[in-house]
């Protein structure tokens, strides 16, 4: 979030710190994500394209994830399947982006997501995609033991992404918490 000692413009953002205090530092996996500065609201943005993502240590069960994100190099439609902040194995209590589509792969659906604050049903239809959003989401029951995860990639493949922010719950926030964080979000990147 462009913190002192963060990367600058155009820099490889070989560490995406965790801010929570829990040390789930993610680090550089593959290739080189770097800063897009001034991005979005006068703060920088991580470009994460082709095969550029990080490694989340640590297993755990996330629950609920907020996502400041768009796109990358301006897509209509995701250029393969991914995700902002997944799981490493297997598709239970996983989601991801349905290449050549704007909305989420029909094999394992969220239990709930928002785009805006906005709640979403169905096939969880983003578009338009290449404009920066707060994409909530809480993932279903279907695998609730702990795993490690990626930043900027589903369980086995990535789409060019655009990333802000990423905050995650191991928990279900109630509608008043949910509204907060995305209140929050939203004031800070300018969206909504």
């Amino acid at each position: 979030d462009g913190s002192a000692g963060d990367p600058g413009d155009g820099e490889v953002v070989q560490v995406w710190a965790d801010k929570s205090g829990n040390d789930h530092h993610a680090t550089v996996a593959r290739d080189n994500p770097v800063v897009l500065s001034d991005s979005l609201n006068g703060l920088p943005a991580v470009e994460a394209v082709g095969e550029e993502y990080w490694n989340v240590p640590g297993n755990t069960f996330i629950k609920t994830t907020f996502s400041v994100f768009r796109a990358g190099n301006n897509r209509t439609t995701w250029d393969n399947h991914g995700a902002t902040l997944n799981r490493r194995s297997g598709r239970g209590s996983n989601w991801l982006f349905e290449n050549n589509n704007t909305n989420m792969h029909g094999n394992q659906y969220p239990q709930r997501g928002w785009k805006n604050g906005q709640q979403l049903s169905g096939s969880f239809n983003l578009a338009p995609i290449n404009e920066f959003m707060i994409w909530t989401v809480e993932v279903n029951n279907n695998d609730t033991g702990p795993r490690e995860y990626w930043l900027g990639r589903s369980d086995h493949s990535q789409t060019d992404i655009e990333m802000a922010e990423v905050i995650a719950y191991n928990r279900v926030l109630d509608d008043s918490e949910r509204a907060e964080v995305e209140s929050y979000l939203s004031a800070k990147w300018g969206i909504g």
